[in-house]
């Protein structure tokens, strides 16, 4: 399904964070981060601009947010913030700052919205399907000119598949929503990502959904260059993934050394660096597509014929900053000159 925009409506971080994952979060939204807000408040600080989010706070501090933070609580509308309240500066300064950031941040959803004909609200809550509906006909009036899409995890420990069902509200009105054992699945290696839910699931069922004007896909259709994927990890597929949904298909995924990568990934072939090297200097090309080349055990094939590009747009799906930057640097070094990479929060650098 394709939408114009998706955001988060909570309970807590967790569908903002796989919205992130799978490249579907546009910009930061006020309650991305916000932990424990009901539909009911969800609903009262859309339908008052956000005018009293966090305007009146208490500070726990019998407790710590995360990275040192301080633990502040909406006394208001009932949210708790962790992450964005800075233990270093006096709490009135950091509090200004916080009301200054958040209210630009509802102010450029608040626009995206208003221009958009197809939006996506995603939550993982036990509300009732009644409750869920209540709250989206009541959104649905503060912008009635909007199509909205209201998608919910549901968490069902007994299930063993996920589950779909679909009610409409009427045309402009729908909810999706899926049950699955919404569980992290390495609990006893990891207990601490207990918080992420299952995030397989969570990747497959946002496989789903698809946004028009994608700013990065627009960016590489604009450049008109064949795509190369550099790493072969997980964000390769999830890359690769959003690339093909918007239809464009990367020609080469490329890895530093060929030993232990697969020499092809969901039917693009898997080239070594010093290949691509070869193939940029015009010393060899290389078949492109999605054909017998890329054969279980099979390289790439190479021939003798002039590459037909030397000026690839590459990209790179490594995310430890360390290690991207260095990719990076090593790209331009050799002459590349159409290079994205992504920052921490996986936002595209052109």
């Amino acid at each position: 399904m394709e939408l114009d925009l998706i955001f988060s409506i909570g309970p807590a971080c967790r569908p903002a964070y796989h919205l992130k994952q799978n490249f579907l979060r546009l910009f930061s939204c006020p309650l991305d981060w916000q932990m424990n807000y009901s539909l009911s408040s969800c609903l009262h600080l859309f339908q008052t601009s956000f005018k009293t989010f966090f305007t009146e706070i208490h500070e726990n501090t019998e407790r710590k947010g995360a990275h040192g933070n301080r633990y502040i609580v909406d006394v208001q509308n009932s949210i708790t913030s962790i992450h964005h309240f800075d233990s270093a500066p006096p709490l009135e300064e950091a509090h200004a700052r916080f009301l200054a950031v958040m209210q630009k941040r509802f102010h450029t959803l608040h626009e995206a919205v208003l221009h958009s004909h197809t939006v996506g609200l995603i939550c993982n809550r036990q509300d009732s399907i009644e409750d869920l509906a209540s709250f989206l006909q009541s959104f649905g009036k503060i912008y009635e000119n909007t199509r909205f899409i209201l998608i919910n995890i549901r968490d069902d420990r007994l299930l063993t598949s996920v589950t779909e069902k679909i009610y409409t509200i009427n045309p402009r009105l729908q909810i999706r929503e899926y049950s699955f054992c919404d569980q992290y699945q390495r609990m006893e290696t990891a207990p601490e990502n207990e918080w992420l839910g299952n995030t397989e699931i969570w990747s497959d069922i946002l496989q789903e959904y698809t946004l028009s004007n994608h700013p990065i896909t627009q960016y590489i259709k604009s450049r008109n260059k064949p795509v190369f994927i550099y790493g072969a990890g997980v964000y390769c597929l999830k890359l690769k993934h959003l690339l093909e949904k918007n239809h464009i298909m990367p020609a080469f995924i490329v890895v530093t050394h060929q030993d232990a990568n697969p020499s092809c990934i969901e039917g693009t072939p898997v080239i070594s660096y010093s290949t691509l090297l070869s193939y940029a200097a015009g010393d060899s090309a290389i078949t492109t597509g999605h054909n017998s080349s890329c054969g279980a055990g099979n390289q790439p094939i190479l021939h003798e014929t002039p590459a037909v590009c030397n000026d690839p747009l590459i990209i790179i799906s490594v995310i430890d900053q360390t290690v991207s930057q260095e990719i990076y640097r090593l790209l331009k070094s050799d002459g590349f000159q159409s290079v994205i990479r992504f920052n921490s929060s996986l936002r595209p650098i052109y």
